[in-house]
């Protein structure tokens, strides 16, 4: 997976290729089709609202359910979803997304 990651206050973010965990406890996949960066991710990255490092930004897009956990009760594979979640950060630097 592709992400813009943020390893330093105050210093430009790059494109890198980050590995995913295995799914766990009723999580689901999605292959995101459109994602941005917005006016939030970038105080992040200015240090204006503070975040734990390294950290991804863009937490708004639009794609399909790729996979679920077996424990999940999102049996709908291919299902067409947006999601706004919260920074994911601190596995990055392992180059695994928590």
């Amino acid at each position: 997976m592709k992400a813009v990651v943020l390893r330093e206050v105050g210093r430009p973010t790059a494109v890198e290729e980050l590995a995913l965990r295995p799914l766990r406890g009723h999580e689901v996949r999605v292959r995101l089709h459109a994602s941005g960066v917005c006016h939030s991710d970038l105080s992040l990255r200015d240090g204006a609202i503070p975040t734990l490092l390294p950290s991804t930004l863009g937490h708004e897009g639009a794609g399909i359910v790729a996979d679920s956990d077996p424990a999940s009760e999102w049996r709908e594979v291919l299902a067409k979803v947006r999601a706004s979640v919260g920074a994911a950060y601190g596995a990055v630097a392992g180059k695994a997304v928590a």
